[in-house]
Parts: structure tokens; C-alpha cells; sequence
């Protein structure tokens, strides 16, 4: 009997050992082609900040305190020995250098690109004081292998194919990652092998060629508190200090809840103003607790209303309160429409929003379950 000739398809293992950005079988056309740093974003300063040293004479304890460390010099007699002082202390010579370059001026130098605070530390007479910043640092975003990177639209040039990229700032961004520092992400085409094999469990006769699709595998950085589970779709974290790393959920964790106390009066208008929403509202009813329900009822008819929340209403106590359940994570801002003596008060939020930090990539998916504090295994197929 002959056997059907049509190719067979083999898929690759997820691999064994891969550092956090390193990729497994690269896609010969690659989706992020060559990138580059702008010549103004070469230049990196460090942040530069003086003050005037007053009446160091040896009387008591003076220093500085910079972002929220305490760096003091026992009782320098004078302003070289507080310089001296500072400098001979290990703690601070790791992070900057003291200098007296005129009259009573103290500088310090940082050896990073990083913002820093600094105050005076002054428990007695001696005092640094007039601390100002008088070079500010680039305080650059730092990159690491494993964080996805998206196109920098505000410094891009239209030069062949470079371009330059950044962090994400917004979750638009986040949803057209780039790339993966130390890999790339691919466009999702499989890489196809000619060969020949013989296996007849598989039904592949001596000599028939087969294909072999590749698939591409990266390692991702996840926060150090997160943890992923094998088929999560993967989410690029655009807001805070974890911004360029991957999560498996959008960070948004709760949705706003906000209550009022609906006050009836004759057959005045009361209502709601949400957002930029139009202003809804009914005629006072004959009770508190028969008005806070028309209100409930009209926001839920109300197709452009409810697709924002969901209205209910407590009556159990002497209060009648309507309620709005938001559906997104956003915050929201909720005031009530109250023309003439009907009111919605006190207006408060039971629960507050917590917005998405981050937005999923689409075709990154994670292929093995990951604790936190670890890289995680991802396949990226991204059309």
C-alpha cells in the first residue's frame, strides 16, 4: 500500500535554558529590524547639586541627608574638613564626590544618571544651607535583557530602517511592543525544513521528505512579585518602576464603586452627573426610597448610561442610597444634578478604582509556569 505523500509537520521542544532575553530559533525576518538612540539621547549628565556651608567651626554634628539617608561628620572644625568628612565616608563616596570649588560653595557630584533629594542635616549650629540642584541628571529609563520595548514616535527617523524605542508610558503603547531587549520578536510565519526521514510509527517512508516548523521562544522579565501560568497571555507593563516588564493580567485589580444618598422634595429633578456622560435625572417621587429606585431604573434603561455601570440601590437603613458599579477600572468622577431642593448627598466611593498597568501583547503567550522573581518562557508569534 502506498503511503500518502504529504509532508509531516514536527514542532520544537520548549527549550531548557535560556537567560532572561535570550531567544530560541530566530526568525530570519526578524519584525524589529535595526534600532538606534538618538545623538541627543547619547549624552548622559549626572545630577549636580551645591549648597553654602555656614558656621562649620567644630561645635556640632553636620551633614546631609540625601533620599532619605543620613551621611553627617562628627564636629568638622571647618568647611574643608566637612568636605573631607563626606568624602571619607564610604556610604557616600559610592554614590557621589564633595567639593568646595569656591568661598563656602559644598557641591556634590553624583557618579549615576539618577534624580536624588537632598537636604541638610543640621542638629545643632552648623548648617548646609540654599541647597539647590544646579545640574539635573538625565535620569534615563534603565533597559534590562528580558523587558519589551515599543517605537519612540516623538525621536523616530525616517532614515532606512532605524528608528528609536523606549519604554511604553500608556497602554496603546504597550499593545504595539517592538521588541524584547536581548531578542526580538518575529513575524508569525513559520520557518520550514527540508528533510528526510524514516519513522513508520509516524507513517513517514525511507527517504520521504518532511518539513520542520520552528517556534520561537523568548525569555521574559516578570516583576519580582509576579508569577505566571503556563497558556497566560502575556501583558507588557507600561505605568511605574516595572514599566518594560511582563505580567499575565492587566494590573487592574478594582473597579470603582461610588454611593450617594438620594434626598426627594416635592416633584424636583435629582440626579447624577458621571464623567462626561450627559446629565441623568428624574422627578422627585413621593419618598427617598421610591426616587433612589426611579433613579436606579432610569440609569439602567439608559443604553450609554449602563454600558459605563450598573445602578442599584440599598434601602435596608434610613438612608436610600443609589449605588453605581463601574465596569472598567478607571476612576470616575460622580456629582449629583440637583437644580432646586432634591439632592444626591453625601456622595461617596465604597470602593476605589485600581486602573491597568499594563496591556497584552498580541501573540505572546507564556509556555511554562513561572514563580515570582523569575524570567518566564514566552512564544511570540506577533503579526
Amino acid at each position: 500500500m502506498a503511503l500518502p505523500q504529504i509532508p509531516q509537520t514536527s514542532y520544537g521542544a520548549v527549550p531548557q535554558a535560556l537567560g532572561a532575553g535570550q531567544t530560541w530559533a530566530d526568525h530570519p525576518n526578524p519584525y524589529v529590524v535595526s534600532a538606534h538612540v538618538p545623538a541627543a539621547g547619547l549624552t548622559l549628565t549626572s545630577q549636580v547639586t551645591e549648597g553654602t556651608m555656614s558656621s562649620i567651626n567644630g561645635t556640632a554634628d553636620v551633614g546631609l541627608v540625601i533620599d532619605g539617608a543620613i551621611y553627617a561628620v562628627t564636629t568638622p572644625a571647618n568647611n574643608a574638613a566637612l568636605v573631607a568628612g563626606l568624602n571619607a565616608i564610604s556610604a557616600f563616596s559610592d554614590i557621589a564626590v564633595a567639593s568646595n570649588p569656591s568661598g563656602s560653595t559644598l557641591r556634590v557630584t553624583f557618579l549615576d544618571y539618577d534624580d536624588h533629594t537632598v537636604a541638610s542635616y543640621s542638629p545643632g549650629t552648623p548648617d548646609v544651607t540654599s541647597i539647590s540642584t544646579t545640574t539635573a541628571a538625565s535620569d534615563p529609563d534603565y533597559v534590562k535583557p528580558g523587558m519589551g520595548v515599543v517605537r519612540d514616535t516623538s525621536t523616530s527617523t525616517a532614515s532606512g530602517e532605524l528608528f528609536a524605542v523606549k519604554l511604553p508610558s500608556s497602554a496603546a503603547e504597550a499593545a504595539k511592543c517592538l521588541g524584547v531587549v536581548g531578542a526580538m520578536i518575529h513575524v508569525n510565519s513559520p520557518q520550514h525544513y527540508a528533510g528526510h526521514g524514516y519513522d513508520p510509527a509516524a507513517g513517514i517512508a525511507p527517504g520521504f521528505t518532511f518539513e520542520m516548523k520552528r517556534r520561537d521562544f523568548v525569555k521574559l522579565l516578570l516583576p519580582s512579585s509576579e508569577s505566571v501560568s503556563k497558556g497566560d497571555a502575556a501583558y507588557l507593563i507600561f505605568s511605574g518602576a516595572d514599566a518594560g516588564k511582563w505580567r499575565n493580567d492587566d494590573g487592574g485589580s478594582a473597579s470603582q464603586v461610588t454611593r450617594g444618598d438620594v434626598v426627594f422634595h416635592s416633584t424636583d429633578a435629582v440626579g447624577l452627573i458621571v464623567d462626561s456622560l450627559p446629565t441623568l435625572s428624574v422627578a422627585s417621587n413621593t419618598s427617598d426610597d421610591q426616587t433612589a429606585t426611579d433613579l436606579r431604573n432610569a440609569w439602567n434603561a439608559s443604553a450609554q448610561h449602563a454600558a459605563v455601570a450598573t445602578a442599584s440601590i440599598d434601602l435596608s437603613g434610613a438612608e436610600s442610597y443609589i449605588i453605581l458599579t463601574f465596569l472598567d477600572t478607571s476612576a470616575h468622577t460622580v456629582t449629583a444634578y440637583s437644580p432646586a431642593t432634591a439632592d444626591v448627598t453625601p456622595i461617596t466611593n465604597t470602593t476605589t478604582a485600581v486602573a491597568p498597568t499594563a496591556a497584552a501583547v498580541p501573540g505572546v503567550t507564556f509556555v511554562r509556569t513561572s514563580p515570582a522573581g523569575y524570567a518566564a518562557y514566552a512564544e511570540v508569534a506577533v503579526a
